[in-house]
């Protein structure tokens, strides 16, 4: 064999070693990797059980919320009725009337906040008279219970909350109309059946969601009652009935309900299975088939348990973990002023949000703390200044201070600081009702620059 076929034969017998030793490491490497993969998938599933049986005693407190809840339901409403009816307010406000208007493009819907009704807002009024029936209705009913199965939400329809919020933008657009032909009985009492119908949301269906849109309800409503304080609409013992359609919910506690949304959850979510879980956290809809639907799968499952590493590779794990600082949280700021609730939740975020799952889940909860609270405290600045007119229409002008209206002192305290609601009597005669918006902590960004409006001050001439 000449020199050429040695070298080639060598070269051969090279190749196939390294061949070899190449293959060796990729099962080597492959080896470790299924191994890593197999061991992450047993550390996860023992800790979801671990994380599971962590999260039972916050199961029983969301279990012993809904029982105490449906104690309450059948007499819940506010009851501001002598004839009220043996009924559920729920059958009236889920009428077809509310679903034609809330899916309708009236114009009411786009022009609600205006201050003067154009012609085409008065027409649109007058297409919906089934609508104020059935609000009217509902008002008079002794309790709302919304039918929805908490516990399992996948065979139950979830409300329409929406159209509740369109509904009282015909209520407050209605009452001016009201207003400004003359009608302050009928107004009066389109208003006070829309606070009901705001109140009767989340007793009806006590989550959170509702009490945004009780939130939003309350606000839209008050515009029509401003507007009629504003333009010495109201007289008399017509602003004692202003007041006390507004007086009727300062009570709520908004720390109970996020807690009971955050209890809700958990028990949804601890009753779920991982692989149903990771198919709920998937940004979106595939309809792969076969190898392709096993890998696909496969890569979710592993992703989503890589993505808790430092909880066992569990997310129910970490949704564990976040449930004591916020139960601790909860007990400290119950009926507490916006201050103190942003104070602690400022302690307790740094360890909650260590929590990968509550990164996703607790940004925004600030804000609706502090929108629940300004909207009430908006209520209560309505409330002073409806009490301040019918003063003045006794007495000839406004008292020298506050306490001679001989309020409750928690009225007179505002919602975000605690500090004394703020009573100037300016030149002419004019009043500023208001707060001291320099003591209330409100971070300077978004969303919480939009809660700016509920604080401008109330003039009354």
């Amino acid at each position: 064999m000449d020199k050429k076929g040695n070298i080639r034969k060598r070269m051969q017998i090279t190749s196939r070693k390294t061949d070899k030793i190449v293959v060796k490491g990729i099962l080597w490497i492959l080896g470790i990797f299924v191994g890593l993969l197999i061991l992450i998938a047993m550390i996860g599933e023992i800790s979801d059980r671990i994380g599971k049986t962590s999260l039972r005693p916050y199961k029983e407190s969301f279990d012993a919320y809904l029982e105490k809840y449906q104690e309450t339901v059948k007499n819940n409403s506010i009851g501001q009725y002598e004839d009220e009816s043996d009924e559920n307010a729920w059958d009236h406000y889920s009428s077809v009337s509310f679903v034609e208007f809330a899916s309708s493009k009236s114009i009411i819907l786009a022009d609600y906040n205006k201050t003067e009704l154009s012609e085409d807002v008065i027409s649109e009024i007058k297409k919906y008279s089934g609508l104020e029936e059935s609000i009217l209705k509902g008002a008079k009913c002794k309790y709302c219970h919304i039918p929805y199965n908490f516990k399992d939400q996948e065979n139950t329809i979830f409300p329409n909350l929406v159209a509740l919020k369109k509904a009282t933008k015909y209520m407050s657009v209605l009452a001016k109309y009201y207003l400004n032909n003359g009608k302050n009985e009928k107004a009066l009492e389109v208003l006070k059946a829309g606070f009901i119908l705001s109140a009767d949301i989340p007793k009806g269906f006590p989550t959170l969601i509702s009490e945004m849109i009780k939130t939003a309800c309350d606000s839209i409503l008050l515009s029509a009652v401003e507007y009629g304080i504003s333009k010495d609409y109201f007289r008399g013992a017509e602003l004692q009935e202003v007041s006390k359609m507004l007086r009727s919910e300062h009570e709520n506690n908004i720390a109970e309900t996020v807690y009971f949304e955050q209890l809700q959850m958990l028990y949804v979510v601890g009753n779920t299975s991982y692989m149903e879980l990771i198919g709920a956290m998937s940004m979106r809809e595939r309809e792969d088939r076969g190898t392709k639907k096993f890998l696909r799968l496969m890569y979710e499952y592993f992703y989503s348990r890589i993505l808790f590493i430092k909880t066992g590779f569990s997310p129910f794990m970490s949704l564990a973990n976040g449930y004591e600082p916020i139960t601790e949280l909860y007990e400290k700021i119950i009926n507490a002023k916006w201050n103190d609730i942003y104070t602690e939740q400022s302690k307790y975020e740094k360890e909650i949000l260590k929590s990968k799952i509550w990164q996703i889940i607790y940004p925004g909860i600030g804000y609706v703390y502090l929108k629940f609270l300004a909207t009430d405290q908006r209520m209560k600045l309505v409330d002073i200044a409806a009490q301040l007119k019918k003063y003045k229409d006794e007495k000839g002008e406004y008292p020298r201070d506050l306490n001679i209206l001989g309020l409750d002192p928690e009225i007179l305290l505002d919602n975000m600081s605690g500090a004394p609601i703020v009573y100037e009597i300016q030149k002419a005669g004019k009043i500023k009702l208001g707060i001291d918006i320099e003591k209330a902590t409100i971070p300077d960004r978004s969303p919480y620059k939009k809660a700016l409006k509920y604080f401008e001050p109330i003039i009354l001439d």
